[in-house]
C-alpha cells in the first residue's frame, strides 16, 4: 500500500498533468510563440489572449 506522501505526489501529478503542466518540478520546456498585442481592439481581448496562453500580462501594456 503507497504511503500518504507518495499518494499526495501522485495526486498533485496527475493535477500538472490534466493542466498541461510537467509532474517534475525540476523540470521545464520552453515553446516559442508569436504573441501581437496590437492585434486586439481591447485591452482586456489582449489580456484574456495572454492568459489563455499563459504569458505574462505585462506583454498587453
Amino acid at each position: 500500500m503507497p504511503s500518504q506522501a507518495t499518494a499526495q505526489q501522485t495526486a498533485e501529478c496527475l493535477d500538472a498533468l490534466n493542466h498541461g503542466l510537467s509532474c517534475h518540478p525540476s523540470s521545464y520546456s520552453t515553446q516559442a510563440i508569436y504573441f501581437n498585442a496590437k492585434r486586439y481592439r481591447s485591452r482586456a481581448d489582449c489580456l484574456t489572449a495572454a492568459y489563455s496562453v499563459r504569458l505574462p500580462l505585462e506583454i498587453c501594456r
